[in-house]
């Protein structure tokens, strides 16, 4: 079966199910920081660390908005690439285990090859084993709101047009 999907088949659901996935998995992050004393919004102001100069005040509202830019257009970037590998009807299992070794495959790569080199203070800061867990989040949270997505757009689409009453 070849997939024939438009290109807002595969962009529109994979921004809106990253978005939601990304904020998924930086709800927990910030929670965890909060909890550990460190501040709510401490990962986001290290994932902005990534591309801010070195001496901008990370306690300010700047580096929170810029962590968090920087997350969910990761995040919507991420679900777009992974709504254009898996392919429309396939059933619920099988998306959630290729969302999931996505999710560990970008954790790897992420964690490995590009935190080192990029966000020093982030890669320093949270272990992997907790990074991965909130990839896993990622992961699991992913094909769930794309499912969602396409069933409601798709039962709007099939919706007989209503009768308007004179």
């Amino acid at each position: 079966m070849v997939d024939e999907r438009t290109w807002d088949e595969i962009v529109i659901p994979g921004i809106i199910g990253g978005v939601v996935a990304g904020l998924a998995a930086t709800v927990p992050a910030c929670v965890a920081s909060a909890i550990a004393g460190q501040g709510l919004f401490r990962p986001l102001e290290l994932i902005a660390a990534a591309v801010l100069p070195a001496n901008t005040p990370l306690h300010a509202l700047w580096p929170i908005v810029t962590g968090l830019a920087l997350n969910l257009l990761t995040a919507a970037a991420l679900g777009i690439l992974y709504n254009a590998i898996v392919p429309r009807g396939e059933p619920y299992p099988w998306a959630a285990l290729v969302a999931l070794t996505f999710a560990i495959s970008v954790w790897l790569l992420v964690t490995w090859l590009l935190l080192p080199w990029l966000d020093e203070p982030l890669y320093r800061t949270y272990p992997p084993p907790l990074t991965l867990l909130y990839f896993l989040v990622y992961g699991a949270v992913l094909p769930l709101t794309i499912a969602v997505r396409r069933t409601v757009t798709e039962d709007i689409a099939h919706r007989p047009p209503r009768e308007i009453e004179a």
